[in-house]
């Protein structure tokens, strides 16, 4: 009866280094946080290396630049957070004829003081979109 007295203690313990396990720089962040991380213009890294320069610019009232040869298109963005994930929602941007469709939530793979990496699988409909990005000095 001694050794399941302990048996919690050990399963909680099991729990606390499965999840603190995974680097996953995203977990329990506030969306407060997030978004503050977000401010700042980002550079897109082209893939493949031949794709145009794109900027994406975010600011504190929830809205976004996009720059592209020159020209801003602007529309709003959103974060939410879970326990396990955080999501960057993109609204209003305008899609270009011909050009890739941004609007829709993106996951956030990865984001620190120099990178940022969001993906959308456009609700399963066409494979996993990825777009990596540095941060603008």
């Amino acid at each position: 009866m001694k050794t399941l007295r302990h048996l919690p203690v050990l399963i909680m313990t099991l729990c606390f280094v499965a999840l603190f396990s995974c680097s996953k720089e995203e977990y329990f962040k506030s969306e407060s946080g997030i978004k503050k991380q977000l401010q700042g213009s980002w550079t897109l890294v082209p893939i493949p290396r031949d794709d145009p320069n794109q900027n994406w610019a975010f600011n504190n009232s929830s809205k976004m630049t996009r720059s592209e040869n020159n020209v801003d298109y602007t529309g709003d963005f959103s974060v939410h957070t879970t326990i396990s994930k955080a999501e960057i929602k993109i609204e209003n941007l305008l899609v270009v004829s011909g050009q890739f469709d941004y609007n829709g939530t993106w996951q956030i793979v990865q984001l620190d003081d120099d990178f940022l990496i969001i993906a959308n699988d456009r609700d399963g409909t066409s494979g996993i979109k990825q777009l990596e990005f540095t941060k603008k000095k």
